[in-house]
């Protein structure tokens, strides 16, 4: 992960000097609603994540197990959901000045989590805990164009497979060819 972060950093800088360069936020809608984009040469990556995944780490035991909480602890099971984690590489063409078309592959992590109420207050908070069921990967799919809005904004447009949605993002680009 501190490699991620140090791409991140570094990247824009070293992009200037020649080639296609950029960075931007993009969210695959309606699961994955936070992400950012680094566009480097005739490559791209992205992170997305799920907006909900924030919160729920948050009150997560990971040293507990659903059976415990229902069996030996006697929880109430009072909501249910899924986290996506996804990390996808690709390549990407200029069409025009004003269009660049890209189309990646990733992995996806997705998290099973069960919320459990503790009539005794004292896991979590309000007694309410989230418990990690099972966590699966899978392969992503994307693709899509960068428009063009106005100088050096982009817009971005296109889908995801694992799970399925609609990229969409902005975007800045530093450098063009």
């Amino acid at each position: 992960m501190k490699r991620l972060w140090l791409f991140l950093i570094l990247a824009p800088h070293v992009a200037c000097a020649g080639g296609l360069a950029g960075l931007g936020f993009t969210a695959n809608v309606p699961r994955q609603t936070l992400g950012g984009v680094i566009v480097y040469s005739w490559t791209y990556a992205d992170v997305k994540v799920s907006r909900n995944f924030l919160g729920i780490w948050r009150d997560t035991y990971e040293s507990i197990s659903v059976p415990e909480a229902v069996y030996e602890f006697g929880d109430s099971l009072i909501n249910s959901a899924r986290t996506y984690k996804t990390v996808d590489a690709g390549l990407q063409a200029r069409l025009s000045h004003r269009t660049t078309a890209y189309l990646g592959l990733g992995v996806t992590e997705t998290r099973h989590l069960y919320q459990f109420l503790d009539d005794f207050r004292i896991l979590g908070r309000n007694g309410q805990y989230w418990v990690e069921h099972e966590v699966d990967y899978g392969i992503n799919v994307n693709g899509g164009v960068y428009l063009r809005v106005a100088g050096p904004l982009y817009g971005q447009i296109g889908f995801n497979t694992n799970p399925r949605g609609l990229d969409l993002g902005v975007a800045i680009i530093f450098a063009s060819p």
